[in-house]
């Protein structure tokens, strides 16, 4: 166990109370208090939780009229996994995100930062009626779990504005399969040129780009 690991115990939910220095714990008793902080076997078990909501992901969320003028990654679904938290425990459960919708999103700025990052197990991904620049959307793992599972990934009706050859998806993630479609899509440069980057994983794609 770790900093901010979470266990179930008789129907709640208990975290571990630590610094983040890394220090990994063995527990051999498991927490039963109903309240507050009780330490077992060196632990600080906090019962955080007591009814039988385990997991959650994020699902049939719309993103729309949004302008994106600060130079950063503008959308990251992500788990943590770091010495700081984990939001993925080895072995439980995977909470899938599903069906993210990103319409009518506008990029001013003219910086090479992703539109979207994910390191997440999603289902499906659409970005509608937007304009971009050199902004992928970059698949990575962090190391959490063995399987991403597939995303379909749809892009329709989307501009962009970047005078060169740029990275439309990049795939990081290992033996991960992506399947894109894209339809009236809209270069405004004749030197556009948009790359698909599969990397370690696939990419299937049909595209008017």
């Amino acid at each position: 166990m770790q900093k901010s690991d979470t266990v179930v115990s008789e129907g709640r939910l208990y975290r571990v109370k630590a610094d983040p220095d890394g220090k990994v714990y063995t527990s051999h008793t498991r927490p039963v208090h109903l309240q507050g902080t009780e330490e077992l076997d060196g632990i600080a078990w906090a019962m955080v939780q007591s009814d039988v909501t385990y997991t959650a992901g994020v699902r049939n969320v719309t993103f729309r009229n949004i302008f994106l003028r600060k130079a950063r990654t503008a959308f990251s679904v992500h788990f943590d996994n770091d010495r700081f938290s984990r939001s993925y425990y080895p072995g439980a459960p995977v909470p899938l995100q599903e069906q993210l919708v990103f319409d009518q999103v506008r990029v001013l700025h003219e910086h090479a930062k992703p539109l979207l990052a994910i390191n997440t197990p999603i289902d499906a991904i659409a970005v509608t009626s937007s304009h971009c620049r050199d902004n992928p959307i970059v698949f990575r793992g962090n190391r959490a779990m063995s399987d991403y599972g597939v995303t379909r990934l749809q892009l329709a009706g989307g501009s962009y504005g970047y005078a060169g050859a740029m990275n439309l998806v990049e795939n990081e993630v290992p033996g991960k399969r992506i399947v894109l479609r894209a339809w009236g899509s809209m270069p405004r440069h004749e030197a556009f040129e948009a790359r698909l980057v599969a990397g370690p994983g696939t990419i299937e794609a049909e595209t008017d780009l």
